[in-house]
């Protein structure tokens, strides 16, 4: 069972940190799916049993009545994610409301990179969406106008997150799911190999999916696992190095990235949890900067454990591209980024953004701590151009100084 999501909703997922939509199926039946966007760290711990809910709202804004709905993910019962979105138009509400009165859907859960790696058939109790179906959606408003009200219902729907009052929301339900089928499904990659929930290392494959991210940006120019030193003694530089081969700007610097996986479980107290995720952010930290270090001296990087030097191009695209000049480049003010799987609330990210404000005053390199959602959000939105990811980047950078916390997230308006 597979489902492939229509050119609006894969639009939508691409510029969405997270999310769910509702679909509709050409061939029903069914007639209408829901679509996911998640982390791949919450897709795994479904896959290990964690509870997940349907959350339906109904807000008041001015004499407007709005429907938002999304996913709860209980993979920590002291914080579990949610994520929702107000519906966009009539069809988007009264398919929701469709489904409410069904009592069952076909689920379809991607992870960051939009790949499709879960489905479920999903069951729940329709009478306890009584409340939320007795009252009717107004008519959705077009453009700018409509964009408005939506904010100023997902604000009140964050507030009642919060566990704050919000008398806007007039009606609410949760609808715990259980699954009928539940699948892990596998996508093969062309040129990377296959990537699946049932994977047992997940670190390599949040490396692999993290090359996936910066490749998409830096055609001939990320490099997967990248390797410093002589014969017998060369090891690993850092997880990902990413370098602009055409430059919109003379002073673009280079990426380096390591990555750090927290193992999924659902038995890991909170405080456990974040302080595990912690101790490896920072152990990456000190990677991170010695790997800049390395690259700083000039050091001979080479694509593989043979020896082949980064700087040989390809046969068919030598001389075809600006070379590496992989020296000059790592002069330049660079960005050291710490991929990771989860940015846990119970990680302190006041003392990890001391550690990178260590290697930033020993490198010069700006250095950030992303979670995969995150960084292909920015990768979403740099447009395929380096030098916007780097702006991007550097933006961060200012808000990391300002508020002196490494969990930095961009809000990106959209939805119009």
């Amino acid at each position: 069972m597979g489902f492939s999501p229509s050119v609006e909703i894969h639009d939508r997922m691409v510029s969405e940190m997270a999310g769910v939509f509702i679909d509709r199926a050409f061939n029903p039946p069914p007639p209408f799916w829901l679509v996911a966007k998640l982390p791949m760290n919450l897709l795994r711990e479904i896959r290990l049993g964690a509870e997940l809910s349907l959350m339906v709202w109904v807000v008041q804004v001015e004499e407007h009545l709005v429907l938002s709905f999304g996913l709860r993910v209980y993979d920590d019962k002291a914080a579990p994610f949610t994520t929702f979105g107000s519906c966009r138009s009539d069809a988007e509400a009264s398919d929701l409301l469709a489904v409410l009165e069904r009592g069952e859907f076909p689920l379809q859960i991607h992870n960051e990179n939009c790949l499709p790696l879960f489905v479920a058939e999903c069951r729940f109790d329709p009478e306890q969406a009584k409340q939320v179906t007795a009252l009717s959606p107004s008519p959705a408003l077009p453009d700018e106008a409509g964009f408005r009200i939506r904010e100023r219902a997902n604000d009140a729907v964050e507030a009642i997150l919060a566990g704050k009052a919000e008398l806007s929301v007039l009606a609410s339900c949760e609808l715990r799911l259980t699954f009928e089928k539940a699948d892990a499904l596998k996508v093969h990659v062309i040129g990377k190999g296959e990537v699946s929930l049932d994977n047992k290392d997940e670190g390599e494959e949040l490396e692999r999916l993290t090359f996936l991210a910066f490749d998409a940006v830096f055609p001939f120019g990320a490099f997967h696992s990248p390797k410093v030193g002589d014969g017998k003694d060369r090891e690993e530089l850092c997880d990902v190095l990413a370098v602009a081969r055409e430059l919109e700007v003379g002073n673009e610097g280079i990426f380096v990235v390591q990555n750090k996986v927290a193992p999924a479980g659902l038995n890991r107290k909170t405080w456990r949890q974040g302080k595990s995720v912690q101790n490896q952010i920072i152990d990456a930290i000190g990677q991170m900067e010695g790997a800049i270090k390395s690259l700083r001296r000039g050091d001979a990087i080479y694509r593989d454990q043979a020896g082949t030097p980064i700087e040989s191009d390809p046969q068919e695209v030598a001389r075809k591209i600006p070379p590496l000049n992989l020296k000059a480049r790592a002069a330049e003010i660079g960005q050291g980024i710490v991929v990771i799987s989860d940015m846990h609330h119970a990680v302190d990210w006041k003392a990890v953004f001391f550690e990178l404000g260590k290697v930033f005053l020993s490198t010069r390199y700006y250095c950030h701590v992303l979670d995969l959602k995150e960084l292909a959000r920015l990768v979403a939105h740099s447009k395929g151009r380096p030098a916007i990811l780097e702006s991007l980047l550097l933006e961060r950078g200012k808000r990391m100084l300002e508020h002196k916390t490494a969990d930095i997230r961009f809000h990106f308006v959209g939805g119009k």
